[in-house]
């Protein structure tokens, strides 16, 4: 919001018409000795800046009504923006057919070219499930900004075919090489084209994933006032915890497995980054 603007909201904005309305509801923690508005009002005023509420966002409705409140009553609390989601979701597919009249055939299309799938008919993915959160506040009277992103997501391939089948993310693969003259033995035909060779990812797809990606990032920055322009100052410090989980791995099994799912890349180390923003 702008603490100064080239028109006045009252003055120069003459209402026309009512479009709607929106009912807020305030609720409060148990131990705070409140059971009405009356009565919060009156625990605030006897704890000036000690009380804090929460919204979703800076210059949402909820906290335009936070500040109308405050302003009416003459209070003074805190405010603390929360944001964030979760999103929780699977894909399901079926080959069947496809597999059940060409199994030699090469299943490209979502899976990557020249990996056959095994024991992949009928693929039901697990469950995947993204956790998302920041929270921000804002320090009274020294104006320093203290705020955090908060990320616990699924450590899925990114599918980059935009004519692939249903995924919430590829999962990992153990490709093993075969001959053709293994695939004449198990299904009486070589492989097609003449080829030698053919990778099979012999574990079941939408099983096998990474391990989970967490990771927290810290804002602090000092708001600087000049005239109607505002400077934030600020250090950016991503990966707090210097997590170092991997985000990609080999997926080639070889012929014992042995350096199958090791992490060929990892999350970025902890790094930290001054920056300077301008409003005006």
């Amino acid at each position: 919001m702008l603490e100064k603007t080239s028109y006045d909201p009252i003055k120069d904005f003459a209402a026309v018409a009512r479009l709607g309305t929106q009912p807020f509801i305030i609720s409060i923690h148990p131990s705070l000795p409140a059971k009405s508005i009356k009565e919060l009002i009156a625990v605030a005023r006897a704890r000036p800046g000690q009380l804090a509420y929460a919204t979703n966002g800076y210059g949402t409705a909820q906290h335009i009504s936070g500040e109308l409140l405050k302003l009416r009553s003459g209070i003074d609390m805190k405010l603390v923006v929360f944001q964030g989601g979760a999103t929780t979701s699977r894909g399901i597919r079926d080959t069947c057919e496809v597999q059940a009249q060409l199994p030699e055939a090469t299943l490209a299309v979502g899976f990557g070219a020249g990996i056959n799938q095994v024991d992949a008919c009928a693929i039901d993915e697990a469950w995947q499930t993204n956790l998302r959160g920041l929270v921000s506040y804002v320090i009274p009277r020294v104006d320093v900004q203290v705020s955090a992103i908060v990320r616990s997501i699924a450590n899925t391939v990114p599918q980059t075919d935009q004519n692939a089948v249903a995924t919430n993310g590829l999962s990992n693969n153990a490709n093993y090489t075969v001959t053709s003259q293994q695939v004449q033995d198990a299904i009486g035909r070589p492989l097609p084209g003449g080829a030698a060779t053919q990778s099979v990812n012999i574990v079941k797809q939408g099983q096998v994933y990474g391990p989970r990606v967490n990771t927290v990032d810290l804002r602090v920055a000092k708001i600087v006032r000049f005239g109607s322009t505002r400077t934030n100052v600020g250090l950016d410090l991503y990966n707090l915890f210097n997590s170092n989980t991997g985000t990609t791995f080999n997926q080639n099994f070889g012929t014992d497995g042995a350096t199958w799912m090791r992490p060929t890349a990892v999350l970025t180390p902890r790094f930290l980054r001054f920056n300077v923003t301008f409003d005006f």
